[in-house]
């Protein structure tokens, strides 16, 4: 996997995947192929910023995976936990019984789905 998008997102000085959709869904186009994805149109003048060269975005790539795992982390996250108004049960629950289900639930959702280090 070459996590391009994550690398355009650090090369853009962006934080999150998510801060730079709109720009890819308007002004910059990923090519996806076999051989690997790559950038097929790059507006400058809308993005802000020349197009990187390959050196560039070659230098986050460390970073840009672990970008990318914390992201399907954070994704799988949120899949497995439970909604919050079962949460917001759990939690009732847990203190008029004194129990730790809501505790419990969270913690083993967290524990299923590491953080990258």
């Amino acid at each position: 996997m070459d996590y391009l998008v994550e690398r355009i997102a650090l090369y853009l000085g962006e934080s999150k995947v998510e801060d730079i959709r709109d720009k890819l869904k308007n002004d910059i186009v990923i090519h996806c192929a076999s051989s690997g994805h790559y950038i097929e149109t790059w507006n400058e003048e809308t993005v802000g910023v020349a197009k990187p060269t390959d050196t560039q975005l070659e230098s986050y790539s460390a970073e840009a995976q672990t970008m990318y795992e914390l992201d399907q982390a954070q994704l799988q996250r949120a899949k497995e936990y439970p909604s919050i108004g079962e949460q917001l049960d759990m939690q009732y629950w847990d203190a008029v019984n004194g129990t730790t289900t809501w505790k419990d639930t969270i913690a083993q959702v967290k524990a299923d789905n590491p953080k990258p280090e």
